[in-house]
């Protein structure tokens, strides 16, 4: 069985993902975008970073570049709009290089 985890709001791709892999293989986590378009004003994800222990962990060993060893800081982006509040939520650039990278990229 092959699979694959695919970060991103549920639009484009992701919709025409779901519908060949069929609804019940396809879940969908976090928020849509409208969800996020609907939260601008008031959602903090810094808040989860502050709360959580396993979020930190995990965001710290992402932001540490021991998944981009080869491209180092290749994710800086995604950690500075995720963790600084004054900034728009948008996917951040960091999020598009690593899904174009193939499975050889580290």
């Amino acid at each position: 069985m092959n699979g694959a985890l695919t970060l991103g709001t549920r639009d484009g791709a992701t919709i025409e993902m779901a519908q060949a892999a069929g609804e019940e293989n396809f879940f969908l986590f976090g928020l849509t975008a409208q969800n996020v378009a609907d939260s601008q004003g008031w959602y903090n994800p810094y808040w989860h970073y502050e709360n959580e222990p396993e979020t930190r962990a995990a965001l710290d060993m992402i932001f540490s570049d021991h998944f981009s060893r080869k491209e180092p800081g290749v994710f800086n982006e995604l950690r500075d709009t995720l963790l600084d509040e004054r900034r728009p939520l948008h996917a951040p650039r960091g999020l598009e290089i690593v899904s174009r990278r193939g499975p050889e990229a580290g």
